[in-house]
């Protein structure tokens, strides 16, 4: 009896010792992927790209196998003290871990019924999204998420780093490049690359950030003026890097913000933030137009007509003064003597509910406009000019090659077997197939779009994991990604930092309507994708306040 007495206490002394190791190793992965990784290079821009998903494959290997050995011996010994069962695995399963899970046996699925397993296995050349990264993907779920003990200090590295790779991007839009790139190209911006790589990363982490002084009902004063300093910097590059996938996000996210702003000091921290996206829009504006450097900035924007729009034309005065009049509102709301939006909340309410199915009602107006103008060959649009036809005409052209590639996406989903089209034909296998096993309609599409160069995928997350790792896969991402967004931000009066992942993980889906998983962006959104859930699981088992 006093042997195995003897031997629990010994094993439960281990368990605590392999959490504080797991912890330290998960904390080093989180440091390596949010502030390393966003900085790594090493030639300029010539392969930055290869450059970084060979990073986060060498980190998350050798990381892995160190992490996998100290979870196996971290469940041997908590059966051996009697602490761990199915039973109790199972009650302590969120739906956001059940999706999350089933995603896992998709992808694992996915590469057994592939016909392109060596690729399927690492994933396409220079892209390295297949089965390997997919799974480790959900590996950083389940590890930040059990084992991550909330060192706060890791998300503010993050935030630090990600402030210094938006300066660098804004400083490039200039012509200033203080980090010798190589290449100097409007296609290319700060140490992350690729403006679509650019903007998938800068979305994920900027909202997170500004979703944290957002929420928080009160501050310190220097928190607050750090915090404002990083919002404007973030503005003035998502305005200025040229993916229109960011506007796009950028107003999605905002239009949220207000619809959750449901407390006075949320209301009050939204009008800030807009008019500090207004002020760094004039800003940007004026340094261009008289500064020096107006004339690198021109060139640097000309593929990017956005860009002008948003910093030197009437729809920003516009938007500046909209924004001001909004915050002066507010103040004189206050004065009123009126210190919490429910004294008087149905006009708050009415306020939120117009914007939010305003909102709602443009965007199926234009997906219907854009799906019967399509039917009739752009007719409705043919005297509009060529901005309007070409958003409002989904031809092959649509934004910048995005037709093409969602037609052929969508057509090798419709040309698969129902084996294939239930479990995909092998993650990050699009191009395989298309260039392998594609009909002659997606080969001519694709061909006549990008001639020489090889579609990766579609342009669009969801629409390439259906194709990729079939019904089972999108499904169960799409399952993971929503329930985890919802029950962080649903959160987000008691637990700031939870809810702020989530709006980071809005932010990327939101981007990812348009863009792609990367070696960059994705495993951010994972680690905060972790983050929400270790906050959650601590605020239910614990039953306090994170």
């Amino acid at each position: 009896m006093g042997k195995n007495t003897h031997d629990k206490n010994f094993s439960e002394t281990a368990v605590d010792i392999l959490l504080v190791l797991l912890d330290i190793v998960v904390s080093l992965y989180m440091l390596l992927i949010t502030a390393v990784l966003p900085l790594y290079f090493q030639s300029g821009y010539e392969h930055i790209g290869s450059d970084k998903s060979y990073f986060f494959r060498q980190v998350s290997f050798k990381i892995g196998i160190l992490a996998y050995a100290l979870l196996l011996l971290y469940i041997l010994f908590r059966l051996s003290a009697g602490r761990c069962s199915i039973h109790l695995i199972m009650r302590r399963l969120s739906v956001t871990d059940i999706f999350a899970v089933i995603y896992a046996v998709g992808v694992v699925l996915s590469y057994f019924c592939s016909e392109y397993k060596e690729e399927a296995l690492i994933g396409t050349e220079k892209w390295y999204m297949g089965t390997l990264p997919q799974l480790t993907f959900v590996s950083i779920y389940f590890f930040v998420s059990r084992f991550w003990k909330k060192h706060i200090w890791i998300p503010a590295m993050a935030l630090l780093v990600s402030c210094v790779v938006f300066l660098l991007g804004i400083l490039n839009r200039f012509g200033i490049f203080p980090i010798d790139m190589k290449i100097h190209n409007a296609a290319f911006i700060s140490t992350i690359g690729n403006i679509n790589w650019y903007c998938g990363y800068a979305v994920t982490v900027f909202f997170a950030g500004i979703s944290v002084w957002w929420l928080s009902a009160s501050i310190k004063k220097a928190y607050a003026l750090l915090f404002a300093a990083y919002t404007a910097i973030g503005f003035a590059t998502l305005v200025t890097q040229g993916s229109d996938s960011g506007l796009f996000t950028l107003a999605l996210v905002l239009i949220v913000m207000l619809c959750l702003s449901a407390r006075w000091t949320n209301m009050l921290r939204f009008a800030e933030i807009i008019c500090i996206l207004s002020a760094a829009c004039v800003l940007t504006g004026l340094i261009a137009g008289y500064t020096p450097f107006g004339e690198a900035f021109e060139q640097n924007i000309t593929e990017y007509p956005m860009v002008r729009v948003m910093t030197g034309s009437s729809i920003t005065v516009i938007m500046a003064v909209t924004a001001f009049a909004f915050l002066l509102l507010l103040l004189l709301y206050k004065r009123g003597g009126r210190s919490n939006i429910s004294d008087n909340a149905p006009m708050f309410k009415r306020v939120r509910y117009i914007c939010a199915g305003a909102a709602t009602l443009a965007g199926i107006t234009v997906t219907v406009f854009t799906v019967v103008n399509t039917c009739m060959h752009g007719s409705l649009t043919s005297g509009a000019g060529t901005a309007v036809d070409s958003i409002l005409n989904f031809t092959i052209d649509w934004g910048s090659g995005r037709g093409a590639s969602v037609r052929a996406a969508v057509w090798s989903f419709a040309e698969q077997n129902l084996l294939h089209k239930l479990v995909g034909v092998g993650a990050d296998c699009m191009s395989a197939y298309i260039y392998g096993s594609g009909s002659d309609r997606v080969l001519s599409v694709v061909t006549e779009k990008f001639g020489t160069l090889r579609l990766t995928n579609a342009h669009n997350e969801w629409l390439t994991i259906l194709l990729n790792q079939g019904i089972l896969g999108v499904v169960s991402f799409a399952g993971m990604i929503c329930s985890a967004i919802y029950r962080y931000i649903n959160k987000r009066e008691v637990n700031v930092i939870a809810a702020a992942c989530g709006m980071g993980v809005l932010a990327y889906t939101l981007n990812n309507i348009f863009s792609f998983q990367t070696s960059v962006n994705t495993p951010t959104m994972f680690i905060m994708l972790g983050m929400g859930e270790g906050l959650m699981r601590n605020a239910k088992h614990k039953r306090k306040q994170i």
